[in-house]
């Protein structure tokens, strides 16, 4: 026979208002912790995103796109690749990158907003004649 989820809880009326302060202090020391490593691991992912890039390979497949081969950050190199797997037909990628694009909201009509905002085509070719290339 399942548990039922509410027999260990206690009501609040029956705790004292010292316990209430007190599980209620505690509560907002940990999520004042849990605030603190979200934003140190935020810190670290975007001076991550800016290095500049140094693998000879990625920045020779970048140049071949168009990327000048100075100044090329990780976050150009992951985001060249995710047009590369979105352009082979990888769906989770393409969304991405729609996501990213396009801002959600109720006034969006195929890419255009009522304030303004413009649709983005997004066209590459592969000029390397090399259907099965995976690398980047």
């Amino acid at each position: 026979m399942p548990r039922k989820q509410d027999e260990n809880l206690i009501p609040s009326s029956a705790r004292t208002p010292s316990e209430r302060r007190e599980i209620a202090q505690r509560a907002g020391i940990a999520s004042g912790k849990a605030r603190r490593e979200k934003k140190a691991l935020r810190e670290t992912m975007q001076e991550l995103l800016t290095m500049k890039l140094k693998d000879k390979k990625l920045l020779e497949e970048l140049a071949a796109l168009g990327f000048t081969a100075k100044g090329i950050t990780m976050q150009d190199a992951i985001s060249a690749a995710m047009i590369k797997q979105a352009v082979k037909g990888n769906v989770k990628a393409y969304n991405a990158i729609k996501d990213t694009l396009y801002t959600k909201n109720e006034n969006e009509i195929d890419g255009t907003t009522e304030s303004g905002g413009a649709t983005v085509n997004i066209i590459l070719a592969d000029t390397s004649g090399d259907k099965n290339d995976n690398s980047l």
